[in-house]
């Protein structure tokens, strides 16, 4: 029907590749979790620049429970593969193949946040869970097979903003009515409907 057919076309001029990733979203927020329950939440690792990326390692570090803390650690000083968080863990990672991360491709890295069994001192309400998840990449045109950690600390400062957050809560669950009477019911028949109401009250 249309023997020509006009496809506009868009190119950007790189120069020399680079290697460069971000997680997307940004931050994971857990919202408040029941003790006894776990939570997972999925970030998006993607090769923001023009060239190969190979993905070593990821880890989370917990960046202490704290209302007001609003920093975390040097990640770099990290002697764990995997970080040192008592509440997060990372649960699903890329591939670490060389340069297995192409330009624009991404893969899920998932994180299962688990608050603690018992209730925080200061209380729930009062308590945050923050944690910094962060990976280690490898750039093959560095010329080096140090990783590069990302994300990068905070401009001005060393200091790395947490990424991840969370708070604790007690499950509470009220049913209504909290008895069920079906009385007598013929056979053949039905008895009436009757509904059940489960409320979040925790």
């Amino acid at each position: 029907a249309r023997p020509e057919w006009d496809v506009d076309l868009k190119a950007q001029r790189a120069g020399s590749p680079i290697c460069e990733v971000a997680l997307v979203p940004s931050q994971l927020d857990f919202g408040t979790v029941a003790r006894g329950f776990r939570r997972t939440m999925t970030a998006n690792l993607i090769n923001t620049g023009s060239g190969d990326c190979s993905f070593h390692s990821a880890l989370v570090n917990d960046c202490g429970s704290s209302f007001f803390g609003t920093s975390c650690a040097d990640p770099n000083n990290t002697p764990q593969l995997n970080g040192t968080s008592q509440y997060y863990k990372i649960t699903r990672t890329p591939p670490a193949v060389q340069n297995g991360l192409k330009p624009g491709q991404s893969y899920p890295i998932e994180v299962t946040f688990t608050p603690p069994d018992s209730a925080p001192i200061f209380g729930d309400e009062m308590t945050l869970y923050a944690g910094l998840l962060a990976v280690r990449i490898i750039d093959p045109y560095s010329g080096s097979t140090v990783p590069v950690l990302y994300p990068r600390p905070a401009a001005g400062g060393s200091a790395y903003p947490p990424n991840l957050r969370a708070k604790s809560g007690i499950a509470q669950l009220a049913v209504l009515p909290s008895e069920v009477d079906f009385g007598l019911t013929t056979v053949g028949c039905h008895s009436q409907t009757i509904s059940v109401t489960a409320y979040n009250v925790g």
